[in-house]
Protein backbone atom coordinates (compact mmCIF):
# COMPACT_ATOMS: atom_id res chain seq x y z
CA UNK A 1 0.00 0.00 0.00
CA UNK A 2 2.89 2.04 -0.08
CA UNK A 3 2.42 5.47 -1.80
CA UNK A 4 -1.18 4.88 -2.81
CA UNK A 5 -3.81 7.48 -0.80
CA UNK A 6 -6.41 5.90 1.29
CA UNK A 7 -10.05 7.24 1.54
CA UNK A 8 -12.47 6.49 4.58
CA UNK A 9 -16.23 5.79 4.03
CA UNK A 10 -18.86 6.02 7.07
CA UNK A 11 -21.77 7.82 5.35
CA UNK A 12 -22.88 3.83 4.76
CA UNK A 13 -21.13 0.67 4.99
CA UNK A 14 -17.56 1.50 6.60
CA UNK A 15 -15.25 1.34 3.85
CA UNK A 16 -11.61 1.83 3.38
CA UNK A 17 -10.27 2.86 -0.46
CA UNK A 18 -7.29 2.22 -1.48
CA UNK A 19 -6.71 3.83 -5.13
CA UNK A 20 -8.92 1.19 -7.07
CA UNK A 21 -9.21 -1.49 -4.71
CA UNK A 22 -11.02 -1.69 -0.97
CA UNK A 23 -8.40 -2.42 1.94
CA UNK A 24 -10.25 -5.40 3.67
CA UNK A 25 -9.69 -4.60 7.81
CA UNK A 26 -11.86 -8.08 8.87
CA UNK A 27 -11.66 -7.29 12.87
CA UNK A 28 -14.94 -5.62 13.43
CA UNK A 29 -12.85 -4.31 16.68
CA UNK A 30 -10.18 -2.58 14.69
CA UNK A 31 -12.72 -1.28 12.74
CA UNK A 32 -14.33 0.37 15.81
CA UNK A 33 -11.15 1.70 16.48
CA UNK A 34 -10.14 3.66 13.24
CA UNK A 35 -14.05 4.55 13.08
CA UNK A 36 -13.77 6.27 16.24
CA UNK A 37 -10.61 8.06 15.27
CA UNK A 38 -12.03 9.17 11.92
CA UNK A 39 -15.32 11.21 13.62
CA UNK A 40 -12.96 13.10 15.82
CA UNK A 41 -9.44 13.22 13.03
CA UNK A 42 -6.77 15.57 14.56
CA UNK A 43 -8.43 15.50 18.19
CA UNK A 44 -6.80 13.20 21.25
CA UNK A 45 -9.08 10.44 22.37
CA UNK A 46 -8.26 8.83 25.84
CA UNK A 47 -8.09 4.97 25.78
CA UNK A 48 -11.14 5.05 28.41
CA UNK A 49 -13.56 6.50 25.37
CA UNK A 50 -12.06 4.06 22.54
CA UNK A 51 -12.32 1.01 24.65
CA UNK A 52 -16.15 2.11 25.20
CA UNK A 53 -16.35 2.57 21.94
CA UNK A 54 -15.32 -1.08 20.95
CA UNK A 55 -16.77 -2.88 24.11
CA UNK A 56 -19.18 -1.36 25.51
CA UNK A 57 -19.94 -2.85 29.02
CA UNK A 58 -18.19 -6.01 28.31
CA UNK A 59 -14.55 -4.76 28.85
CA UNK A 60 -11.54 -6.91 28.73
CA UNK A 61 -9.66 -7.45 31.91
CA UNK A 62 -6.71 -5.31 30.43
CA UNK A 63 -8.53 -3.06 28.08
CA UNK A 64 -5.34 -0.46 27.90
CA UNK A 65 -3.37 -2.88 26.83
CA UNK A 66 -6.06 -4.53 24.05
CA UNK A 67 -6.19 -0.52 22.61
CA UNK A 68 -2.65 -0.40 22.39
CA UNK A 69 -2.62 -3.77 19.92
CA UNK A 70 -5.31 -2.74 18.28
CA UNK A 71 -3.48 0.59 17.52
CA UNK A 72 -0.33 -1.33 16.48
CA UNK A 73 -2.26 -3.37 14.22
CA UNK A 74 -3.31 -0.78 12.27
CA UNK A 75 -0.37 1.07 12.07
CA UNK A 76 1.11 -1.96 10.49
CA UNK A 77 -2.51 -2.16 7.96
CA UNK A 78 -1.33 1.44 6.66
CA UNK A 79 2.19 1.52 6.42
CA UNK A 80 2.79 4.56 4.48
CA UNK A 81 2.18 7.64 6.94
CA UNK A 82 1.56 9.94 3.89
CA UNK A 83 -1.23 7.56 2.41
CA UNK A 84 -3.33 6.42 5.96
CA UNK A 85 -2.43 9.23 7.92
CA UNK A 86 -0.82 8.71 11.46
CA UNK A 87 -1.70 7.85 14.87
CA UNK A 88 0.29 9.20 17.20
CA UNK A 89 0.23 8.83 21.37
CA UNK A 90 -0.93 11.38 23.06
CA UNK A 91 -1.12 12.39 27.00
CA UNK A 92 -3.76 9.03 27.90
CA UNK A 93 -4.76 8.00 24.60
CA UNK A 94 -4.13 8.45 20.75
CA UNK A 95 -4.82 10.63 18.21
CA UNK A 96 -5.20 10.16 14.39
CA UNK A 97 -4.26 12.88 11.91
CA UNK A 98 -5.66 12.47 8.41
CA UNK A 99 -6.27 15.64 5.81
CA UNK A 100 -10.34 16.00 6.62
CA UNK A 101 -10.74 15.85 2.47
CA UNK A 102 -9.85 12.14 3.06
CA UNK A 103 -13.29 11.18 5.00
CA UNK A 104 -16.16 11.70 3.77
CA UNK A 105 -18.47 12.94 6.99
CA UNK A 106 -15.78 15.68 6.75
CA UNK A 107 -16.25 16.43 3.13
CA UNK A 108 -20.08 16.34 3.43
CA UNK A 109 -19.82 18.44 6.14
CA UNK A 110 -17.82 21.39 4.45
CA UNK A 111 -20.02 20.91 1.82
CA UNK A 112 -23.03 21.72 3.49
CA UNK A 113 -20.90 24.93 5.05
CA UNK A 114 -20.18 25.54 1.41
CA UNK A 115 -24.18 25.35 0.27
CA UNK A 116 -24.65 27.59 3.69
CA UNK A 117 -22.59 30.45 1.97
CA UNK A 118 -24.35 29.83 -1.13
CA UNK A 119 -27.63 30.64 0.29
CA UNK A 120 -26.38 33.67 2.06
CA UNK A 121 -25.56 34.93 -1.62
CA UNK A 122 -28.89 33.88 -3.02
CA UNK A 123 -27.31 31.74 -5.57
CA UNK A 124 -29.44 29.03 -5.68
CA UNK A 125 -28.03 26.97 -8.83
CA UNK A 126 -24.82 26.71 -7.14
CA UNK A 127 -26.30 25.80 -3.91
CA UNK A 128 -28.50 23.04 -4.98
CA UNK A 129 -25.25 21.58 -7.15
CA UNK A 130 -23.39 21.41 -3.81
CA UNK A 131 -25.97 20.08 -1.46
CA UNK A 132 -26.17 17.48 -4.47
CA UNK A 133 -22.69 16.61 -4.51
CA UNK A 134 -22.81 16.23 -0.49
CA UNK A 135 -25.91 13.94 -0.30
CA UNK A 136 -24.63 12.10 -3.47
CA UNK A 137 -21.40 10.63 -0.46
CA UNK A 138 -24.01 8.83 1.42
CA UNK A 139 -24.42 5.28 0.39
CA UNK A 140 -27.12 4.50 2.96
CA UNK A 141 -26.95 4.32 7.06
CA UNK A 142 -23.71 5.89 8.59
CA UNK A 143 -21.68 3.34 9.95
CA UNK A 144 -23.75 0.48 8.89
CA UNK A 145 -21.51 -2.96 10.07
CA UNK A 146 -20.27 -1.49 13.32
CA UNK A 147 -20.85 -3.37 15.82
CA UNK A 148 -20.23 -0.17 18.26
CA UNK A 149 -22.75 0.41 20.77
CA UNK A 150 -21.50 4.16 21.95
CA UNK A 151 -21.00 4.80 18.19
CA UNK A 152 -24.44 3.57 17.06
CA UNK A 153 -25.82 5.34 20.14
CA UNK A 154 -24.26 8.52 19.99
CA UNK A 155 -22.67 9.47 16.11
CA UNK A 156 -25.10 8.05 14.18
CA UNK A 157 -28.51 9.72 15.26
CA UNK A 158 -26.35 13.35 14.42
CA UNK A 159 -25.30 11.57 11.34
CA UNK A 160 -29.00 10.91 10.39
CA UNK A 161 -30.15 14.36 11.26
CA UNK A 162 -27.60 16.02 9.42
CA UNK A 163 -28.53 14.34 6.41
CA UNK A 164 -32.42 15.17 6.79
CA UNK A 165 -31.19 18.66 7.54
CA UNK A 166 -29.48 18.59 3.84
CA UNK A 167 -32.40 16.77 2.32
CA UNK A 168 -34.88 19.13 4.02
CA UNK A 169 -32.68 22.42 2.60
CA UNK A 170 -32.21 20.22 -1.38
CA UNK A 171 -35.99 20.40 -1.45
CA UNK A 172 -36.31 23.91 -0.73
CA UNK A 173 -34.04 25.04 -2.91
CA UNK A 174 -35.11 22.68 -5.64
CA UNK A 175 -39.07 24.12 -5.60
CA UNK A 176 -37.48 27.41 -5.67
CA UNK A 177 -36.23 26.36 -9.13
CA UNK A 178 -39.59 25.09 -10.04
CA UNK A 179 -38.56 21.25 -9.95
CA UNK A 180 -41.27 20.20 -8.22
CA UNK A 181 -42.65 17.44 -10.24
CA UNK A 182 -39.15 15.88 -9.69
CA UNK A 183 -39.14 16.01 -6.24
CA UNK A 184 -42.61 14.21 -5.48
CA UNK A 185 -41.25 10.66 -5.63
CA UNK A 186 -38.46 11.03 -3.20
CA UNK A 187 -40.95 13.31 -0.76
CA UNK A 188 -43.30 10.50 -0.71
CA UNK A 189 -40.45 8.29 0.60
CA UNK A 190 -39.42 10.38 3.49
CA UNK A 191 -42.93 11.47 4.54
CA UNK A 192 -43.30 7.89 5.01
CA UNK A 193 -40.45 7.03 6.76
CA UNK A 194 -40.55 10.26 8.90
CA UNK A 195 -44.09 10.81 8.77
CA UNK A 196 -43.42 12.93 12.15
CA UNK A 197 -41.09 15.42 9.99
CA UNK A 198 -43.38 18.05 9.43
CA UNK A 199 -41.25 20.01 7.08
CA UNK A 200 -41.39 16.95 4.54
CA UNK A 201 -45.08 17.28 4.46
CA UNK A 202 -45.44 21.13 3.45
CA UNK A 203 -42.74 20.12 0.78
CA UNK A 204 -44.70 17.17 -0.47
CA UNK A 205 -47.99 19.35 -0.25
CA UNK A 206 -46.47 22.36 -2.06
CA UNK A 207 -44.74 19.82 -5.27
CA UNK A 208 -48.20 17.93 -5.54
CA UNK A 209 -50.41 21.37 -5.55
CA UNK A 210 -47.74 23.08 -7.99
CA UNK A 211 -48.37 19.93 -10.26
CA UNK A 212 -51.79 20.03 -10.59
CA UNK A 213 -52.41 16.87 -8.14
CA UNK A 214 -55.12 19.10 -5.76
CA UNK A 215 -56.58 15.89 -4.56
CA UNK A 216 -53.84 13.95 -3.66
CA UNK A 217 -52.34 17.17 -2.08
CA UNK A 218 -55.27 17.33 0.35
CA UNK A 219 -54.52 13.22 1.06
CA UNK A 220 -51.32 13.70 2.12
CA UNK A 221 -52.84 16.99 4.30
CA UNK A 222 -55.03 13.92 6.03
CA UNK A 223 -52.15 11.64 6.19
CA UNK A 224 -50.13 14.14 7.97
CA UNK A 225 -52.48 15.33 10.44
CA UNK A 226 -53.80 11.29 11.61
CA UNK A 227 -49.70 10.70 11.91
CA UNK A 228 -49.53 14.01 14.08
CA UNK A 229 -52.34 13.32 16.23
CA UNK A 230 -51.63 9.50 16.80
CA UNK A 231 -47.99 9.92 18.56
CA UNK A 232 -48.15 13.84 19.24
CA UNK A 233 -51.58 14.68 19.91
CA UNK A 234 -51.12 18.09 17.96
CA UNK A 235 -53.31 19.60 14.94
CA UNK A 236 -50.85 20.39 11.96
CA UNK A 237 -48.94 23.55 12.17
CA UNK A 238 -49.74 26.47 10.46
CA UNK A 239 -47.74 26.30 7.32
CA UNK A 240 -49.34 22.81 6.35
CA UNK A 241 -52.75 24.51 7.57
CA UNK A 242 -52.47 27.47 5.08
CA UNK A 243 -51.14 24.77 2.08
CA UNK A 244 -54.40 22.96 2.99
CA UNK A 245 -56.63 25.89 2.93
CA UNK A 246 -55.04 26.85 -0.69
CA UNK A 247 -55.48 23.09 -2.05
CA UNK A 248 -58.97 23.10 -0.90
CA UNK A 249 -60.01 26.15 -2.28
CA UNK A 250 -58.23 25.28 -5.47
CA UNK A 251 -55.82 28.43 -4.79
CA UNK A 252 -53.01 29.40 -6.82
CA UNK A 253 -50.26 27.48 -7.56
CA UNK A 254 -47.68 29.58 -6.12
CA UNK A 255 -43.95 28.97 -4.52
CA UNK A 256 -44.57 28.47 -1.01
CA UNK A 257 -40.96 28.58 0.74
CA UNK A 258 -38.95 31.21 1.55
CA UNK A 259 -35.43 29.53 0.79
CA UNK A 260 -34.03 30.95 4.30
CA UNK A 261 -37.22 30.82 6.14
CA UNK A 262 -36.71 29.45 9.62
CA UNK A 263 -39.00 26.70 11.03
CA UNK A 264 -42.50 27.89 11.78
CA UNK A 265 -43.07 26.41 15.47
CA UNK A 266 -45.70 23.98 15.87
CA UNK A 267 -49.51 24.73 17.64
CA UNK A 268 -49.09 23.78 21.40
CA UNK A 269 -50.45 19.58 21.49
CA UNK A 270 -54.26 19.21 22.56
CA UNK A 271 -54.62 16.15 24.41
CA UNK A 272 -52.82 12.61 23.96
CA UNK A 273 -54.76 10.33 22.37
CA UNK A 274 -55.80 7.15 23.35
CA UNK A 275 -53.16 4.38 23.77
CA UNK A 276 -54.38 2.15 20.97
CA UNK A 277 -52.74 -1.42 21.44
CA UNK A 278 -51.65 -1.05 25.43
CA UNK A 279 -54.48 -2.44 26.77
CA UNK A 280 -52.26 -4.78 29.18
CA UNK A 281 -50.35 -1.29 30.43
CA UNK A 282 -53.22 0.49 30.46
CA UNK A 283 -54.94 -1.70 32.90
CA UNK A 284 -52.09 -0.98 35.67
CA UNK A 285 -53.24 2.67 35.79
CA UNK A 286 -56.31 1.64 37.14
CA UNK A 287 -55.39 1.65 40.59
CA UNK A 288 -55.68 4.51 43.42
CA UNK A 289 -52.38 6.07 43.02
CA UNK A 290 -52.00 7.45 39.76
CA UNK A 291 -49.80 10.19 40.59
CA UNK A 292 -47.71 7.25 41.83
CA UNK A 293 -48.51 5.39 38.79
CA UNK A 294 -47.58 8.54 36.64
CA UNK A 295 -44.28 8.96 38.18
CA UNK A 296 -43.34 5.04 37.86
CA UNK A 297 -43.99 5.63 33.85
CA UNK A 298 -41.88 8.74 33.97
CA UNK A 299 -38.60 7.03 35.91
CA UNK A 300 -39.14 3.68 33.32
CA UNK A 301 -38.79 6.51 30.38
CA UNK A 302 -35.70 7.45 31.88
CA UNK A 303 -34.32 3.89 32.67
CA UNK A 304 -35.07 3.22 28.67
CA UNK A 305 -33.24 6.53 28.01
CA UNK A 306 -30.33 5.23 29.87
CA UNK A 307 -30.55 1.77 28.00
CA UNK A 308 -30.84 3.48 24.12
CA UNK A 309 -34.17 1.85 23.81
CA UNK A 310 -35.67 5.44 22.87
CA UNK A 311 -38.51 4.46 21.46
CA UNK A 312 -39.57 2.79 24.54
CA UNK A 313 -38.39 5.60 26.58
CA UNK A 314 -41.03 7.62 24.59
CA UNK A 315 -44.22 5.33 25.01
CA UNK A 316 -43.63 5.32 29.00
CA UNK A 317 -43.10 9.33 28.84
CA UNK A 318 -45.97 9.77 26.76
CA UNK A 319 -48.09 7.91 29.49
CA UNK A 320 -46.78 9.80 32.14
CA UNK A 321 -47.46 13.19 30.52
CA UNK A 322 -51.22 11.92 30.07
CA UNK A 323 -51.62 10.68 33.87
CA UNK A 324 -50.63 13.88 34.90
CA UNK A 325 -52.36 15.78 32.46
CA UNK A 326 -55.77 13.74 33.86
CA UNK A 327 -54.94 14.63 37.20
CA UNK A 328 -54.40 18.14 36.87
CA UNK A 329 -51.03 18.47 37.99
CA UNK A 330 -49.60 21.24 35.26
CA UNK A 331 -46.24 21.16 37.08
CA UNK A 332 -45.69 17.23 36.79
CA UNK A 333 -47.09 17.72 33.48
CA UNK A 334 -45.00 19.98 31.90
CA UNK A 335 -42.04 18.11 33.69
CA UNK A 336 -42.55 14.97 31.43
CA UNK A 337 -43.00 17.11 28.73
CA UNK A 338 -39.86 18.52 28.77
CA UNK A 339 -38.45 14.21 29.45
CA UNK A 340 -40.69 13.60 26.28
CA UNK A 341 -38.67 16.37 23.89
CA UNK A 342 -35.48 14.50 25.08
CA UNK A 343 -36.32 11.66 24.47
CA UNK A 344 -37.52 12.32 20.99
CA UNK A 345 -34.29 14.16 20.77
CA UNK A 346 -32.15 10.69 21.83
CA UNK A 347 -34.02 9.13 18.80
CA UNK A 348 -33.27 12.10 16.39
CA UNK A 349 -36.73 13.02 15.92
CA UNK A 350 -36.04 16.83 16.25
CA UNK A 351 -39.66 18.22 15.38
CA UNK A 352 -41.27 16.07 17.94
CA UNK A 353 -38.74 16.92 20.15
CA UNK A 354 -39.52 20.94 19.61
CA UNK A 355 -42.92 20.34 19.95
CA UNK A 356 -42.95 18.86 23.55
CA UNK A 357 -40.59 21.29 24.62
CA UNK A 358 -42.39 24.59 23.41
CA UNK A 359 -45.49 22.73 25.38
CA UNK A 360 -43.72 22.55 28.06
CA UNK A 361 -41.98 25.66 27.82
CA UNK A 362 -45.58 27.13 27.73
CA UNK A 363 -46.83 25.89 30.99
CA UNK A 364 -43.41 26.63 33.00
CA UNK A 365 -44.11 30.19 32.01
CA UNK A 366 -47.59 29.95 32.70
CA UNK A 367 -46.69 28.96 35.98
CA UNK A 368 -43.96 31.11 36.77
CA UNK A 369 -41.04 28.20 37.15
CA UNK A 370 -37.22 28.71 36.79
CA UNK A 371 -37.57 25.81 34.66
CA UNK A 372 -38.92 27.77 32.11
CA UNK A 373 -35.31 29.24 31.29
CA UNK A 374 -33.44 25.66 31.12
CA UNK A 375 -35.75 24.97 28.24
CA UNK A 376 -35.78 28.44 26.68
CA UNK A 377 -32.07 27.16 26.45
CA UNK A 378 -32.47 24.17 24.81
CA UNK A 379 -34.85 25.74 21.98
CA UNK A 380 -32.07 27.90 21.49
CA UNK A 381 -29.39 25.41 20.87
CA UNK A 382 -28.22 24.94 16.62
CA UNK A 383 -29.22 21.05 16.61
CA UNK A 384 -33.01 21.56 18.70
Amino acid sequence: MQGTQLEFRLLGPFEVQAGDRLLEIRAPKHRILLAAMLLQVGRPLLVEYLADAIWGKAQPDHPRRAVQLYVTRLRQIFGDPEAGGTIRTSVGGYQLDVRPDQVDVWRFREHLDRAARMAEERDLDAEAAVLADALAMWRGEPLAGLPSELLQREVVPRLREQWLRAMDRRFEVELHRDRHENLIGELFTLTAQYPLRESFWVQLMTALHRSGRRSDALNAFHTARRHLATELGVDPGPELQRLYAAALVGGPRTKGLSPNAQPVPRQLPADLPSFVGRAAELSLTEVDDRQGMAATWDSLGYAHRRLGDHRQAVTCHRHAVRLFRDLGDRYKEAECLAHLGDAYQAEADTDAARTAWQTALSIFVELGHPDAEELRRKLARPDA
